[in-house]
């Protein structure tokens, strides 16, 4: 496979990195500009030095097959994934006392993971001289313990200074100052304290200190100073408006009064939240694609903080069941509704009502293309009731990725 040569501007990281005797840089350029080959060059280069022997990759768990990915494709460096259903099967081939990180040399690491007070301090010890921290801005912001704990462990990292570091992310500034400050601080003791400590000699020397450990561009800049205006794709979009009728408006509202039953159900203003989120991912599945509206009812969707409540017709199943030991398992600190979309859980289906059956049989006769993009006025003004109704403050209507529903 032909590899495309870096462009130009994608040297700079590289360049900067070169300059310092340890490497701590936070790259944060803007999405599509390409962190993942910058950092990239400065491993290959560290590694083909001799400089580096072994490294690690931390990133949140959907992003670490896709750094496998990118490393083998891009750089000819073959890493060992190492998450929570993974870990098991490395550590079986172990011999006793060798560790995952003391066998494989080059590992991209899951954050949800690793950042477990019980792995936290064994991975510090063990872990490489090179770190790489993608979506660095998730382990420094909030006050939840997911986010404590990446903290903590990064500032582990960071403790030993000789450790090249090197943190990722397309907003490293949210708003909160603090947090902003908590990631600086990773790089250098010096930029812990903010821009306006000190004296005007201070303050400088703060300047002079960020301006070799970080570096942020946007698409702008790049096409405008770096003569790229051809590097990023311009999108073409338009509205098609589409009335849905006969089968597909039936299903439709079909699907709108079972959510409202869903959160009607609920119990307590967690459980109105866990519904929300549930049955707001399931009608922008609907609003995508039949196919998109089949695998969302097929999976674990979502439920109710009293148990669970199991939909299984001929064509599809659907299981609420968002109690605390579900929250657990799907990390309460990040809790995302689309990672529980992913396997099904029926082992125990319940009786189906005439609702969730006629609800089944309408979407088996559904065609599997030609999905609507924009339901009617009627159709709209159902979906914002159906939002409503279940109670999440400050939304007062509904959208989708493909249009207003």
């Amino acid at each position: 496979m032909c590899v495309p040569e870096p462009r130009a501007y994608q040297l700079v990281p590289l360049l900067m990195a070169l300059r310092l005797d340890v490497k701590r840089l936070l790259i944060a350029d803007d999405v599509g500009i390409g962190k993942t080959v910058e950092a990239g060059m400065i491993l290959r280069e560290m590694i083909d030095r001799g400089e580096v022997e072994r490294f690690s990759v931390l990133c949140p768990p959907h992003l670490v097959d896709q750094w496998v990915g990118e490393l083998a494709e891009k750089f000819d460096i073959d890493a060992v994934a190492v998450t929570s259903a993974r870990a098991r099967s490395l550590e079986r081939g172990l011999a006793l006392g060798d560790t995952i990180f003391g066998v494989y040399p080059y590992t991209v690491v899951s954050l949800d993971y690793i950042k477990a007070d019980s792995r936290r301090e064994s991975f510090a010890q063990a872990c490489p001289g090179f770190v790489i921290v993608d979506e660095a801005h998730t382990c420094v912001g909030g006050s939840e313990k997911g986010t404590q704990q990446r903290y903590a462990l990064l500032e582990r990292l960071a403790e030993d200074a000789t450790r090249h570091l090197l943190l990722l992310t397309a907003t490293p500034h949210s708003g909160n100052q603090d947090a902003y400050a908590r990631l600086l601080s990773l790089l250098h003791g010096d930029l812990a304290d903010g821009p306006e400590a000190g004296d005007q000699n201070a303050r400088r020397r703060y300047a002079d200190r960020l301006a070799k450990h970080f570096v942020q561009r946007r698409r702008p800049d790049i096409s405008d100073k770096w003569g790229e205006a051809g590097a990023f794709a311009k999108s073409m979009k338009a509205d098609a408006p589409y009335t849905l009728t006969g089968d597909f408006q039936n299903f439709q509202e079909d699907v709108l009064e079972y959510c409202l039953g869903v959160a009607t159900r609920a119990d307590g203003e967690r459980a109105r939240r866990l519904a929300f989120w549930g049955t707001l991912a399931l009608m922008r599945c609907i609003g995508s694609s039949p196919a998109a509206a089949l695998s969302a009812l097929r999976n674990r969707l979502g439920g109710m903080a009293e148990g669970h409540i199991v939909v299984q017709g001929r064509g599809c199943g659907l299981r609420f069941d968002l109690n605390e030991s579900a929250l657990g398992r799907a990390g309460q600190d990040e809790f995302q509704v689309y990672s529980l979309l992913r396997a099904p859980d029926l082992a125990h289906p319940a009786p189906t009502t005439g609702r969730e059956n006629q609800i089944d049989e309408e979407l088996e006769v559904l065609p599997g293309e030609g999905a609507p993009k924009k339901a009617s006025a009627k159709t709209r003004s159902r979906s914002e009731t159906a939002v409503n109704g279940l109670g999440c403050p400050g939304r007062n209507s509904f959208t989708s990725s493909r249009g207003a529903l």
